[in-house]
């Protein structure tokens, strides 16, 4: 009696912190319970209603997501027709229909309802700024010039000195105790001028696996849908325009060196193209104005 009443007073300190139903945070409980003492994984009894959870969304795969369950540990697979409606970054309820252990990793299938930028939910660290003098953009960056159809933002954007800021290297993916030398992002858009479309979407979901913070690799990615789907384009710079400004990013200007363009967004480096930095920066304008 003792043993069941202290697994009982375990399930519903659970409830109180999740807000999860007494099922949801028993199968959790037991699931931990049986991964700790190497015992079967129990089975939930059949449920006619699905479980809904919200989830952080970590990364899209072709046809399922990687996603964090708000007030679980660890990452879960999820299977949905949806994937590829939702961002990472984004919050998103799940439906669960089914949930199982497949050697060691976490699965499930369902619905994903309403996608939204929650950052209090996403529970990051904001990322450092360091510098904020003022600078001349112009005098440091060649110009638009007539025809060029973003000649009038260039006028708009250097009209001023603006505070300048350095964020931190993760914002464009030098992690720590990585090779100084290695920056996934770059590898990203050299594989994209090679026509690896696929391989540059892989690697550029792997790095925000890695960190969401990567704002870098949200604009990479926007940059892939464009040509696909360019409405889904603003969705991914949303994201990454929101995670920037947590980190400071409303008052940074911060230079696309590729194209000598200047962007409001911060997300756009050296490392990108000229093209791309051009197609960064019309929609930065709309996403994104300091």
């Amino acid at each position: 009696m003792t043993a069941n009443r202290d697994l009982k007073d375990i399930i519903r300190d659970r409830q109180k912190k999740t807000g999860e139903s007494y099922t949801t945070a028993r199968a959790y409980v037991m699931r931990a319970r049986s991964n700790l003492l190497s015992l079967p994984i129990e089975q939930p009894a059949p449920d006619s209603s699905p479980q809904r959870a919200d989830a952080a969304v970590l990364k899209i795969n072709r046809q399922s997501a990687r996603v964090r369950i708000l007030g679980e540990d660890g990452h879960l697979t999820f299977r949905s027709s949806e994937v590829l409606d939702v961002v990472p970054g984004h919050i998103v309820t799940l439906v669960i229909d089914k949930r199982w252990i497949w050697r060691g990793d976490a699965y499930a299938s369902g619905k994903i309802e309403n996608p939204r930028i929650d950052l209090n939910q996403l529970g990051l660290l904001p990322l450092p700024l360091d510098g904020g003098a003022l600078e001349d953009l112009r005098s440091h960056y060649e110009p638009y010039r007539r025809p060029d159809p973003y000649a009038p933002l260039w006028r708009k954007l250097t009209a001023k000195r603006r505070p300048a800021f350095e964020m931190d290297p993760i914002a464009w993916g030098q992690f720590p105790g990585a090779d100084p030398e290695d920056n996934p992002t770059c590898d990203a858009a050299e594989l994209r001028d090679a026509g690896d479309i696929e391989g540059a979407y892989d690697l550029l979901m792997d790095t925000l696996l890695k960190d969401l913070r990567c704002i870098d690799a949200h604009a990479h990615l926007g940059n892939l849908e464009f040509e696909r789907r360019p409405t889904f384009l603003l969705e991914r710079r949303a994201t990454g325009s929101v995670l920037g400004r947590d980190a400071g990013a409303r008052r940074l200007s911060c230079r696309a060196v590729g194209g000598a363009a200047v962007s409001p967004y911060p997300g756009i480096r050296e490392s990108m193209t000229p093209e791309s930095s051009r197609e960064s920066l019309i929609s930065a304008s709309i996403l994104h104005h300091t």
